[in-house]
């Protein structure tokens, strides 16, 4: 299991594992790191280096439980990352899918057109989400996780046994490609609320 300290140079970490850019993106680190540790970093963009660590640690290993020593961690912090990941996924990796779907789209493909409307009910299950979490109605909010996670799988399937006629094959490819790593994204996102997040919040 890797485990990633404060005293680790994070343009390293990243170089190593890349999945983790949008997961710094949403608590405020940028790419341009230089050779800084993650305590560095974190101290010059004034963010709590003890969240960021334990945020890190869960999306990467899926093993891995925090330390509750979550006291020094402010609400306003975890609310400004959770909002973060939704503008994330809702003006990121969405509109990326929506866009490969859109160049792939033509009137002899009626699969594709089905996969139109599963991935507009995606939108709607993370805009569901989003507003639960507001409410703090946690558990609905992870079922709307859940259902979008199902649809990028029925979208998936659909794609890869009934996708047929004239098509931009690299397109599909690229399609299948982001719908992957939205759903790992989904995935790890709901580990981190489950561990981190949530227990933060109570």
């Amino acid at each position: 299991m890797l485990l990633i300290y404060k005293n680790m140079p994070l343009g390293a970490l990243i170089n190593s594992h890349t999945s983790i850019v949008p997961v710094l993106d949403r608590m405020g680190i940028n790419l341009g790191v230089g050779d800084s540790t993650v305590e560095d970093v974190c101290v010059e963009k004034g963010i709590n280096v003890d969240f960021v660590i334990a945020i890190l640690n869960t999306f990467l290993n899926e093993g891995y439980f925090p330390e509750k020593s979550f006291q020094t961690v402010s609400r306003e912090d975890i609310e400004s990352y959770m909002n973060s990941t939704y503008e994330y996924y809702l003006g990121a990796q969405l509109p990326v899918i929506e866009a490969h779907l859109m160049r792939l789209i033509n009137g002899e493909n009626a699969p594709l057109h089905i996969i139109k409307r599963m991935v507009e009910d995606i939108r709607l299950s993370i805009i569901n989400a989003m507003g639960s979490d507001k409410k703090t109605d946690y558990a609905a909010s992870d079922e709307y996780y859940q259902g979008a996670i199902s649809l990028i799988d029925d979208v998936k399937n659909l794609i890869i046994k009934h996708i047929s006629g004239r098509y931009d094959k690299n397109m599909c490819y690229a399609l299948l490609f982001f719908l992957s790593s939205f759903r790992k994204d989904l995935n790890h996102h709901l580990r981190i609320r489950s561990r981190v997040l949530i227990p933060m919040m109570k």
